[in-house]
Formats: C-alpha cells, sequence, structure tokens
C-alpha cells in the first residue's frame, strides 16, 4: 500500500565532500530533503520507488531498472567515491511489469548495474534514513501528458495490491532557466512556468499540470515535469494534502520539496 508521497530534487551539491561545495546555498532544500527522510523511518516503509526521466528512457514504454543491486554513482561530477549499493524490490518490479503490459501502456526492463547521477543523489543524501530499505526506479516513456497520468494509476493499482509499505519519490526539477545562473541561459517565462506548476500541485488542479506541451517544456527546461505527471497518476483519486516544503533557485534550477499527505 502507498504510504508516503513526494516529489524531491537532485542537486549534486547537497553531497558532502563534492568538490565545488555549495551545500550553504542549498540549506532549505536540505532542510526539507531530511525531513522526507525523517518521514520515511517514522512510517516503517519496505520499499521506495523512485520515478526520474534520468533512467533510460523509451517511447511510449515505462523503464524499470532491476538490476540486483543498484550502485550509486556521482562520477559524473568527479566524485570517484563508493557511495554503497541499494537492494532492489525485484517481486515489487515484476508484478509492475506484469500489470502495465496487461493494461493499455508497455513496460520493458533494463540491467544496468549504475544508476544515473541524478537518481543518485537523493538515494545517497538520505541514505542515513534509508539504507535498509528495498527500491525501485522507475523511468516514464515519452508520451502525452494524459497517458503519464494514466500509467501512473495503474502503477498505483499494483502498489496497492502489494502488502508492503511503500514510499513514491518522484526525482524530479523544475524549470533549469530561471536566472542568469542557469545552465541553459534565462527565458522570461520559466518563473510563471515554476509558479504554475506549484499552485497546481497544492490546488489538485490536473489540467494545469497537463496542459504545457513539449515545445513549452523544452522552452524553459522543464522537461521534467513529465515525472511529476507520473506521480500525478500514482496519487490516482486519493484524498490527500500537498505541502510544500521547500522551494529556491539559487542555481538558476527550481529545486521543489513537496510532501503528499496521503490519507
Amino acid at each position: 500500500m502507498l504510504v508516503y508521497a513526494a516529489i524531491i530534487p537532485h542537486p549534486p551539491f547537497v553531497i558532502e565532500g563534492l568538490r565545488h561545495d555549495r551545500r550553504k546555498e542549498l540549506q532549505h532544500t536540505m532542510e526539507a530533503l531530511d525531513s522526507v527522510g525523517q518521514d520515511i523511518r517514522s512510517l516503517d516503509v519496505d520499499t521506495i520507488v523512485l520515478l526520474t526521466t534520468h533512467g533510460e528512457r523509451y517511447e511510449r514504454a515505462l523503464s524499470i531498472a532491476l538490476h540486483d543491486p543498484y550502485e550509486a554513482s556521482l562520477h559524473a561530477f568527479g566524485d570517484l567515491r563508493e557511495h554503497g549499493a541499494f537492494q532492489v524490490d525485484v517481486a515489487l518490479a515484476d508484478r509492475m511489469k506484469r500489470a502495465v503490459r496487461h493494461s493499455d501502456y508497455e513496460a520493458t526492463m533494463t540491467t544496468n548495474d549504475v544508476l544515473d547521477a541524478a537518481t543518485s543523489v537523493p538515494l545517497i543524501y538520505l541514505k542515513p534514513y534509508i539504507q535498509d530499505k528495498r527500491f525501485l526506479v522507475l523511468t516514464p516513456p515519452t508520451d502525452t501528458a494524459k497517458r503519464l497520468v494514466g500509467m501512473g494509476s495503474v502503477l498505483r493499482q499494483t502498489i496497492e495490491d502489494s502488502t508492503k509499505r511503500v514510499a513514491v519519490l518522484a526525482v524530479a526539477e523544475l524549470s533549469h532557466r530561471l536566472s542568469e545562473l542557469s545552465p541553459g541561459g534565462v527565458v522570461k517565462q520559466a518563473p510563471h512556468f515554476d509558479e504554475g506548476i506549484r499552485n497546481a500541485l497544492k490546488d489538485s488542479n490536473t489540467m494545469a499540470l497537463l496542459r504545457p506541451d513539449q515545445d513549452e517544456m523544452e522552452a524553459v527546461g522543464g522537461e521534467e515535469l513529465d515525472v511529476i505527471r507520473l506521480f500525478w497518476g500514482l496519487l490516482d483519486d486519493t484524498e490527500h494534502r500537498m505541502e510544500e516544503r521547500s522551494y529556491e533557485h539559487p542555481f538558476g534550477i527550481g529545486h521543489l520539496v513537496m510532501v503528499a499527505h496521503v490519507h
């Protein structure tokens, strides 16, 4: 059953010891991430499902990373340290694959042993709270917003049919073009994009989450919205209250931590 759900970012500079440490500038994000870790620990969660666009991504097919164990790596950021292994919930992966394939959607398995850096960041940061859990990493397909929400609903039913206590973390950032510090430059629509998504989540406004098209998302560097759409489908018709715990963008990228209190 689903016992917890949250949207979290993946800024590498929250990792202690990383070259060019910028942790002081992400203090609010770090405090919010710590609160998520504390929540998960207090809820006696068995399995954590992470959603990310940074895994192997396919057209119209959900990607399920199955290699057991997962190896977290920040080599992409020049960090050559070993950050440990994370055990996979193979049984839940199999059930999700079967459920998706018996619906109107497709699913495929991948077997890379090393996780992408974006997924590795929250695993490494939250490790003190979650290292005894099992994990599953899912990457949404490139598909329409409506179908991503629908696929999320299928995944949610699989979680509800499980006897395990499951937390879902949508690993996603908002616009990557909020200021002159942004890696892709700045565009004037970016702050409005972030504000619109944050308000849509808090107001449970599904249409506002579905409305941005691919061109708009690319223009503001907001392609990770697809993860939030899959996450929104996972919440399905569940009664919940969204709580924004932090939002900041010191490096021109929107870092949001928002928790769904599931009733």
